[in-house]
Parts: C-alpha cells; sequence; structure tokens
C-alpha cells in the first residue's frame, strides 16, 4: 500500500467515524436519518475489512465513486441556506449528474461488476479460496447500492418539485427539524420576527408604539 492510499484510508475513517455520531446529535433530524446513519456504519466495515484484506485499490474506486458529488451536494446546500436560488440550481444540477454517472453507473457496472465476476475468475485461475471475503464484501457493496438507488428516488422527487415550483426543496426535511433548530427554521423564525417589527413600527408612526414585548425571542 502506498503512502498516499494509506493517507486517503485514513482521511476517510476518520470522517466516517465522526459523522456517525454528530448524524444524531448535532445535524438536522431527517426522514432519511436511519438510511444514513446504515451508510456509514457500512462504509466504516469496508474501509476497515478492505484495509485488513489488502483491497486498498478496488477500495480507492469505491471511495472515489462516493466522493466525488459531495462537493456539489454541500455547496447546493449552502447556496440554497444563502437564498441564491440560481446557485443552488447550478450545484444542484451538477450534483445530480455526477451521483447517476458515479453511484448508478461507474459504481455498479465497473467495480461491483469487477468484484463480483473478476474476482471469482481469478480466484479460480490461481487457485485461490476467496470465501467468506469474497461474500461479506460483495454484500456490503450491494446494500450501498440499494441505498444509492433510494436515495435516486428522492432526487428525483426534488427535481420533479423544482421543475413544478420552481424552487429547490429538501424531501427528506421533516417537521421535527423546526425543534432540532435547522438552518430552515432559523430563517423562517427571522422572518417571523422581521414581519412583526415592520407591522408594529407602521402602528407606531400612526401614534401607537409598538409592543416589543410581543416579539418571540424578544425579552
Amino acid at each position: 500500500m502506498s503512502l498516499g492510499e494509506r493517507f486517503i484510508y485514513c482521511l476517510e475513517l476518520g470522517f466516517y467515524l465522526q459523522a456517525l455520531p454528530i448524524l444524531f446529535v448535532w445535524e438536522t433530524k431527517r426522514k432519511d436519518r436511519l438510511e444514513v446513519a446504515a451508510h456509514h456504519v457500512a462504509t466504516i466495515l469496508l474501509i476497515a475489512y478492505s484495509y485488513y484484506l489488502n483491497l486498498t485499490r478496488v477500495g480507492i474506486m469505491v471511495l472515489a465513486c462516493h466522493e466525488l458529488n459531495d462537493v456539489f451536494l454541500e455547496s447546493a446546500k449552502m447556496a440554497r441556506y444563502a437564498r441564491h436560488e440560481t446557485s443552488t440550481t447550478v450545484f444542484f444540477a451538477t450534483f445530480a449528474l455526477s451521483w447517476f454517472v458515479s453511484r448508478i453507473y461507474v459504481f455498479p457496472v465497473y467495480v461491483i461488476r469487477s468484484t463480483l465476476i473478476d474476482a471469482k475468475h481469478y480466484g479460480r485461475v490461481f487457485d485461490v479460496n476467496i470465501e467468506p471475503h469474497y461474500s461479506i464484501l460483495n454484500g456490503f457493496l450491494i446494500f450501498l447500492l440499494v441505498l444509492h438507488m433510494y436515495w435516486s428516488y428522492l432526487i428525483v422527487r426534488i427535481i420533479v418539485g423544482q421543475l413544478r415550483h420552481g424552487e429547490i426543496q429538501d424531501v427528506r426535511e421533516e417537521e421535527e427539524a423546526a425543534a432540532a433548530g435547522g438552518p430552515a427554521a432559523h430563517t423562517r423564525h427571522a422572518e417571523e420576527v422581521a414581519a412583526k417589527l415592520v407591522d408594529q413600527t407602521l402602528a407606531g408612526s400612526r401614534g401607537n408604539e409598538p409592543n416589543v414585548t410581543s416579539i418571540p425571542g424578544s425579552t
């Protein structure tokens, strides 16, 4: 294993080890939280297991398929929270395109095909018993592919919502997000406070003093 491969493995393992607890204690609650947690657990086990078996070349390919589109997803989220609709649309479109290319096409057609078919072939050629590692690794990879297909369905729903309403909305967000203090909840609260301030200021200009204590969040 090269120094670069070891560095990537340590970096990715560290990220997913911290992302798993953060998912439950910090991030906004969403409908697919358990699916994301299952994805993180499977990824951690795959990273550790492939490192143990020295199958880091295929491991790097799996990580490349997964990490390619995350940059565009996070950029789309930041643009949405900042209310830059054009940037949100551009980043999300780039994310969706890279998602379907890397996770729905390249991952199963090249990576899983290699681990399912080529691995068996070379096992017979070199007379090596590849079980139980063959079944364990491919089981995790297929499990990740199933999760990708589920999230692809959600992505299609977001795209349909964008075409119908002209605005990108995260269909995973639940009503509990407001209680969890997500960015969208804070934005809505700020808008409500600003609207009440405007109304009460207008009332004061007509001879009535604004009742500041009635504004949510004021003391």
